[in-house]
């Protein structure tokens, strides 16, 4: 509790000592105005003093450091509008085992005749807005795909930005390539730096399993039932053998032009499912209106291995 107190009186103390931008009254950072309380400002403020000790002096020098690199330095890695039409390399997907949301960033050269800091540009501009968002999370960062040394290069400028401008904003990454047994020790400072092969040993240590993407090794949780005609009635039973879990059904159009979104995809709403008893989930689709497949979903929200028995048949309607 007491840590608690004074931790909070620091940050009230740092607020206090940040002068106002030239002209105003406000300080921004991370589109966040850090002289107004609000979670988001405390959540920077505080890992801006974790990042000094707690030391107010210092937590102003970098404070000074974060704003004069980003205004400096991103103003020269804008993207260009065709590299920003390109699709985001950013996603997330799951949680860890801290219950951090966990953001997978692909970064790659696709020709090899663009810019190379093409890779350092995107890294910098998605990792901004991670940073808006002001809250803990988990980064995987793959640099795979690309030439083995531009990914070592790459990957030591993006361990130096994080650890001299993103002071203790990003507690833990994972980095992926061919070049992690060049990295040097004293550089990486106990971040994860792999190969792609040795990813999923990795992940999982971290990331509980069924939250792993299935490109690094996990498992995929969608099981496809082929070959459902346009106009039948589907019916299918499921049961769940295991903990309990969240499940059901929907439908995937074989023809890749017809938008699924103005059907109901939908069977049924996922059904909580309690692991002891005999009985199974029947879902049915009466008139179904494209060809496609049905496809049973489910949610695994605790670490065993479940076993899915199901059951799908169809019948044209009668005339």
């Amino acid at each position: 509790m007491e840590d608690a107190v004074r931790r909070n009186s620091s940050i009230q103390q740092f607020r206090t000592s940040i002068p106002p931008s030239a002209g105003r009254e406000d300080r921004f950072l991370f589109n966040v105005d850090l002289k107004q309380e609000s979670d988001a400002s405390n959540q920077i403020l505080r890992k801006i003093l974790e990042s000094v000790d707690f030391k107010i002096v210092g937590a102003l020098e970098k404070l000074d450091e974060v704003e004069a690199w980003r205004a400096e330095s991103l103003s020269k890695m804008v993207l260009t509008d065709s590299e920003r039409a390109q699709p985001s390399p950013l996603r997330t997907e799951g949680f860890d085992n801290h219950n951090r949301q966990v953001f997978y960033l692909k970064v790659m050269l696709v020709d090899k005749k663009r810019d190379t800091n093409i890779l350092l540009k995107v890294f910098c501009t998605e990792l901004g807005r991670l940073m808006e968002q002001c809250k803990d999370f988990f980064l995987v960062v793959d640099f795979t795909g690309g030439n083995t040394h531009m990914q070592r290069v790459h990957v030591h400028e993006a361990l130096n930005i994080i650890q001299k401008y993103y002071p203790r904003f990003i507690m833990d990454e994972l980095y992926i390539g061919e070049f992690y047994y060049s990295i040097p020790l004293n550089m990486a400072k106990g971040k994860y730096i792999v190969s792609l092969d040795q990813a999923p040993y990795q992940l999982f240590r971290i990331i509980p399993a069924h939250h792993v993407p299935v490109e690094y090794g996990g498992i995929p949780s969608i099981v496809p039932v082929e070959g459902q005609e346009k106009g039948s009635i589907v019916t299918v039973r499921a049961r769940v053998i295991g903990w309990e879990v969240s499940f059901g059904a929907r439908l995937v159009p074989t023809d890749p032009s017809v938008r699924p979104t103005i059907y109901p995809l939908l069977l049924r709403e996922f059904n909580f499912m309690p692991s002891d008893g005999d009985d199974y989930e029947e879902m049915i689709l009466d008139n179904v209106p494209f060809n496609g497949k049905i496809c049973i979903e489910v949610e695994n929200s605790s670490f065993k291995t479940k076993k899915l028995v199901y059951l799908c048949f169809a019948r044209r309607q009668s005339s």
